[in-house]
């Protein structure tokens, strides 16, 4: 009876270091993953900007554009 009980605590230290040990693994990759969301906001964000200011200076040399070609007449 010692002898089982002695067993059981061994693996029971054994899957608890186990638990522990993928515990703290998953905890990174959660962070992990969490990082990489808040970088492909940003890169959204940031992209999203970028085609504002592309259509914002896209018209602008249109409208330049006409001016001059209006000018010219």
């Amino acid at each position: 009876m010692e002898k089982e009980k002695s067993d059981l605590n061994e693996k029971i230290d054994e899957l608890t270091t186990r638990k522990c040990s993928v515990d703290a693994r998953l905890q990174a990759e959660n962070e992990r993953a969490e990082r990489q969301d808040r970088g492909l906001k940003e890169a959204e964000t940031t992209y999203a900007k970028l085609v504002e200011s592309q259509k914002t200076l896209v018209d602008f040399v249109r409208k330049e554009y006409q001016d001059t070609k209006h000018q010219k007449y």
